[in-house]
């Protein structure tokens, strides 16, 4: 468990790491006082079909740890992996 200060420390960091080393960084986002960081790239499947998938980090206040989840787009139309 940690606090949300440490939480968005630790992003701040991750996000400064990964622009200098990723050609996909992460990016800190902001909405109604709350951060999270983000990652959007592009992912193929077997058959060589391009997807986008979105990669999030929050702050779960109620567990007190991050929460990592992903989304998968196919041409704009989110996706479901079955």
């Amino acid at each position: 468990m940690i606090c949300e200060q440490k939480f968005i420390e630790d992003i701040q960091q991750i996000c400064g790491f990964s622009l200098k080393l990723c050609k996909n960084p992460w990016i800190i986002k902001n909405l109604n006082n709350r951060k999270w960081m983000e990652m959007n790239d592009f992912v193929c499947d077997v058959s060589g079909k391009k997807y986008k998938r979105c990669s999030s980090i929050c702050y779960s206040e109620v567990y007190s740890v991050p929460v990592f989840w992903f989304n998968i787009y196919n041409f704009g139309k989110f996706n479901c992996l079955n």
